[in-house]
């Protein structure tokens, strides 16, 4: 079986912190949303850090999900009542998970990442 690779990546350019908070975020949420139940791709490897490793950038090395963009108005009823199901369910799981502030999803060591950086 063959797999379809994204990768997510940010612009070099950004401040570091900021590109690792992101990054990490993104990650993190993904992870987040795995353990709950919720569909997410794999995430395979990823790298915080651009100087150590050989792509020279931070990214995000995940499977490309099997989908397509939504057509809404090209669905039949029962496909239309499908997808709201899904949708529901999702809705449903995450209305489970509640944080107590608005924000990045972040493990504890940012804070040490952004305290060895200064």
């Amino acid at each position: 079986m063959s797999h379809e690779l994204l990768a997510s990546n940010e612009r070099p350019q950004v401040h570091l912190l900021k590109l690792c908070k992101t990054l990490l975020s993104e990650f993190e949420t993904l992870m987040y949303l795995n353990r709950i139940g919720i569909p997410t791709p794999t995430v395979h490897e990823y790298s915080l850090i651009s100087d150590t490793n050989d792509t020279g950038v931070n990214y995000l090395l995940m499977d490309k999900l099997d989908a397509s963009p939504l057509m809404w108005y090209n669905l039949g009823s029962d496909q239309c009542r499908h997808v709201l199901y899904q949708l529901a369910n999702i809705f449903v799981t995450l209305e489970h998970h509640s944080f107590r502030q608005i924000g990045f999803i972040q493990p504890l060591t940012l804070l040490q990442i952004a305290w060895s950086l200064n």
